[in-house]
């Protein structure tokens, strides 16, 4: 609520019992999930702006569903109130209620001066309160569409309690890593089964973020993507819980541990393997998959370096007779996401994950970040790749003779992933043919228009 709706809504009362801006409410959304059977609280602050003693009293559009906590008082001058409404527990939703409803506190009644204790303070609040209008905004998700959604997929549901058992309390000692989406933690599910819960930041986008992985992970089933064993979805808590992956990320190889001892040759099978989970995620099954999001710290290595695609947040479902999908905002990793992804007004198809593909392509041939400007190693890679001096590039990345022509594959490929434009990106399948050298790599032409 603004500040002058605020003001025209204080305004309101009965004579001179009530004047003024006596009392303003601090701007928030109170936005958290309506769900059956427990009981939640959030808080609103009454801020006092006068010289006076302001009396107040609170009237819930739902009283036997709602309780505010204190409902009457007094607020002293040029101070404030803390005011705690509490959903009670419940097992049916108030029969107006709809999503995206805004309604809580109905009204706000002030009287400046007037002793809450006295008699005629009940009947001054019954005269004016429906004239005052001070409402807060509050948005009841509600959570059946999500709950009817995770009961069609195999991943199990567990809850705050088994989560904080599987991780110790989340010890610190437990915790992987973090990222835009949330804290990772080990763990240890029932069987001894060795996990990876990754709790997501509570945002705007948290549900959208959690139905887009769980979809993707819950459905798809490739040796190629992480495996997903189940979800936490409450009302203090959204978290899932996937298999553990021994040895982190594929950025962390390539280049915050550059004296880890790994064979390029293995790189090189690291390359393809992901490149065969993403070629799943576009054709495998009976939708399309985008991951939107494709670089080497989503990309994670298990006990034997085989790699696993990870962090579905960004994932868009799309039917396959849909070719591509407008975005709302931009998606994806700087250096990573395609032009399409951040250019107004553009359609988006699977080819953005080829373009992030051949960015990560780039950071395995010379086994460090693409960096920026100047340095940026992917015009260097093109540089030497049309000057013909493609073999002396590979001989400073450090890679042996025996893994130049798999390293003069590879770099070509990411040429061709990286083009400007979509449509002269290969597929993900051709890629995996390239790769494996069941087909020749086309030459590849000029791909950094934007630059």
């Amino acid at each position: 609520m603004s500040a002058s709706a605020s003001g025209e809504l204080l305004r309101s009362g009965s004579g001179s019992s009530s004047s003024g801006e006596l009392l303003s409410i601090e701007p928030q959304e109170l936005q958290f999930p309506f769900e059956l059977g427990k009981q939640m609280s959030c808080s609103l602050q009454l801020t006092n702006t006068s010289d006076n003693y302001v009396a107040f009293k609170v009237k819930t559009t739902h009283p036997k569903k709602y309780q505010v906590l204190p409902n009457k008082g007094v607020v002293m001058p040029k101070s404030k109130c803390d005011l705690t409404i509490v959903m009670r527990e419940q097992d049916e939703a108030p029969p107006d209620m709809q999503i995206k409803d805004k309604f809580l506190i109905q009204s706000v009644l002030i009287i400046p001066n007037l002793d809450i204790m006295s008699e005629s303070f009940e009947q001054e609040c019954e005269n004016v309160m429906e004239r005052c209008k001070l409402g807060v905004v509050y948005i009841p998700q509600s959570l059946s569409h999500v709950e009817k959604f995770l009961s069609k997929l195999g991943p199990k549901a567990y809850s705050y309690a088994d989560l904080n058992k599987f991780t110790s309390d989340f010890s610190e000692s437990n915790k992987l890593g973090f990222g835009a989406y949330g804290n990772v933690y080990k763990g240890q599910i029932p069987g001894g089964v060795q996990v990876a819960v990754k709790v997501l930041v509570e945002k705007d986008v948290v549900e959208e973020t959690f139905m887009a992985e769980v979809s993707t992970m819950g459905n798809a089933s490739h040796r190629s993507l992480v495996k997903l064993y189940g979800y936490c979805f409450e009302s203090n808590i959204k978290a899932l819980v996937y298999e553990y992956m021994d040895n982190g990320s594929l950025d962390t190889i390539l280049y915050k541990n550059n004296d880890n001892g790994i064979e390029w040759d293995k790189l090189y099978s690291i390359a393809i393997e992901t490149a065969k989970g993403l070629a799943y995620l576009h054709d495998g099954w009976h939708e399309k998959i985008i991951h939107y999001d494709i670089k080497a710290a989503n990309v994670l290595l298990d006990k034997n370096l085989f790699p696993k695609i990870s962090d579905f947040g960004l994932a868009k479902l799309m039917k396959r007779e849909v070719d591509d999908a407008t975005l709302t905002r931009i998606r994806g990793t700087n250096g990573y996401n395609a032009p399409e992804t951040w250019m107004p007004a553009s359609r988006v198809t699977y080819k953005c994950d080829v373009y992030s593909f051949g960015m990560m392509l780039f950071e395995i041939l010379g086994k460090r970040s693409n960096g920026m400007g100047d340095n940026w190693f992917p015009q260097q890679v093109w540089n030497k790749f049309k000057n013909e001096e493609l073999e002396q590039l590979i001989t400073d990345c450090g890679i042996t003779e025996k893994d130049t022509e798999n390293a003069k594959i590879l770099a070509k490929v990411a040429l061709l992933c990286a083009q400007y434009i979509p449509e002269r990106r290969p597929s993900m399948s051709k890629v995996v043919m390239m790769l494996e050298k069941i087909i020749p790599v086309e030459t590849p032409s000029y791909p950094f228009q934007f630059m």
